[in-house]
């Protein structure tokens, strides 16, 4: 598992990706702690080595069908466990927050921070929002954790980078590898340093005054910093980028005696830029485009695309380096704003004869132009939005819900009314359907307006008002559709008079 993954787990995440790579699920989790705050939580910090998993009947669904996995003690910095001694976890659900193990952990080693196991438990539970890790990326902690005796009771300011721009290609490991010898400036108040990490990418410095510090890390030529986790922070104290150069730099709070970090985890600054055009060379909004890599299977996580914006324009960032080939509308589903089946750059329909991009570290590629080879006929579908008292409606959007569509098409489109409460979409040729305005809306939600009020109340699905239904059937151009909401324009309500 990479490092990126795990800071992506740990920094304010609401979705966030288990220990098992292979496993996406859900669990909230707060600001990682710094050290010294976990090993004051903590009621045992152990290193051991995971040895063997125990397999579950399919029918109970654990994840990854493990029920519990054996691990070892082989170190011990704080509680009453002994090396040697044998602890049986619990496999994680994902939104219980519980560790999630697979087979592919046998042999390694972690670092744990748990809480203690009452007599009645039979196995050990690992919490994920927390520093508990692959051994692999605890050198940081390991640095404190052993020189304990030395620095407790001292400020301590640490942070790990990493550099992994991830893999394209399955069975090619990504280069997920610590950052040496890049320099990390910390500037305060009272005293500005400059710190190299080590071997493992660790850099660290105590006795530092207690204050407000800025953080400014190295980016090294064809990087960027992809993720970020540090604290402690303050809710009047930004951990963005406020200096006058370009360089980004991080605030960070360090207390008398406490802790403070601030980790990076470095991708590939590269791009693929360009536009997609139709027949006409119009530019075209919403059409997607994948990277895909010019030989070998898809990595299984590998997924860099981009759809356009209204001129037509995409950019794929953070691509590792190698060749590729664009793909445009890759599930091939037939829709308003893709009318054409899958495709490649520059205009073909077999892969083989797709022409190959080839993209290095920190390179721009900006000359793409891909012209749609074929497309299916569409018609302009145009109209205007309006409240009960004839006050137009902005910023709202509008659906077209198709009837019965051809197998393998999506009929449906949408487009958004602009300050005037008009609208225009583009809707497949010969389907037939109904366009209509949708809002949601919550009582309290704008100032005297009981008739919306009263829709609320009455209101089939909760919070959900419909205009009129117009009814049409897109074999030619239409203009001047007329929608109305049932309810007239209402002042909407401060957020603080709301209860």
């Amino acid at each position: 598992m990479s490092y990126k993954t795990i800071v992506g787990l740990f920094w304010l995440s609401a979705v966030a990706l288990l220990f098992n790579p292979r496993t996406v699920q859900a669990c909230s989790c707060v600001t990682k702690p710094t050290v010294l705050d976990q090993y004051d939580s903590a009621k045992n910090i152990v290193i051991a080595q995971v040895m063997s998993v125990e397999k579950a009947d399919e029918s109970l669904k654990y994840i990854d069908n493990i029920k519990t996995t054996k691990l070892t003690v082989e170190r011990v910095f704080k509680g009453d466990l002994k090396p040697g001694d044998e602890m049986i976890f619990a496999q994680g659900g994902g939104g219980d927050c519980i560790w999630t193990f697979s087979e592919e952990n046998v042999g390694k080693r972690f670092l744990f921070y748990l809480s203690s196991k009452s007599k009645d438990q039979s196995v050990w539970y690992a919490g994920i929002c927390g520093r508990s890790r692959n051994l692999e990326y605890a050198s940081d902690d390991l640095l404190y954790l052993e020189n304990m005796a030395k620095a407790r009771g001292k400020t301590r300011f640490s942070g790990s980078l990493y550099y992994d721009p991830g893999s394209a290609v399955e069975g090619v490991e990504s280069i997920d590898r610590p950052v040496r010898g890049s320099k990390v400036r910390i500037i305060g108040e009272k005293k500005t340093v400059e710190l190299l990490t080590n071997p493992d990418g660790v850099y660290e410095i105590y006795d530092l005054p207690a204050g407000v510090y800025v953080v400014e890390p190295e980016i090294p030529d064809g990087w960027k910093i992809e993720y970020t986790s540090g604290g402690p922070l303050r809710r009047d104290i930004a951990a963005t980028s406020e200096n006058k150069s370009n360089k980004p730099s991080y605030r960070v709070v360090l207390e008398p005696g406490k802790h403070a970090f601030f980790d990076f985890s470095y991708n590939v600054n590269n791009s693929v830029r360009g536009k997609v055009f139709d027949g006409a060379g119009n530019g075209m909004k919403g059409v997607c485009i994948d990277i895909l890599p010019a030989e070998g299977k898809v990595a299984r996580y590998f997924r860099k695309s981009d759809c356009t914006e209204g001129d037509g324009s995409f950019e794929i960032r953070g691509v590792p380096p190698g060749s590729y080939v664009l793909v445009v509308n890759k599930e091939g589903r037939i829709s308003s704003r893709e009318p054409f089946s899958t495709f490649y750059f520059p205009n073909v329909f077999e892969r083989e004869k797709a022409a190959v991009i080839h993209i290095g570290l920190g390179q721009v590629i900006s000359d793409i132009n891909i012209y749609v080879p074929k497309m299916e006929d569409t018609v302009t579908v145009e109209g205007l939005v309006s409240y009960s008292d004839g006050k137009p409606v902005a910023d709202q959007w509008i659906e077209f819900e198709a009837r019965n569509p051809p197998n393998g098409m999506d009929g449906g489109s949408r487009a958004q009314t602009d300050s005037k409460g008009r609208f225009q979409m583009r809707i497949l040729k010969g389907l037939q359907g109904s366009v209509f305005g949708e809002i949601y809306v919550y009582s309290g939600m704008y100032e005297n307006c009981p008739k919306l009020e009263e829709l609320i109340k009455n209101s089939s699905r909760i919070g959900e008002v419909k205009t009129n239904a117009v009814e049409i059937r897109a074999d030619d151009n239409l203009t001047n559709l007329q929608m109305r909401f049932p309810f007239p324009n209402c002042k909407k309500a401060k957020r603080d008079d709301l209860r």
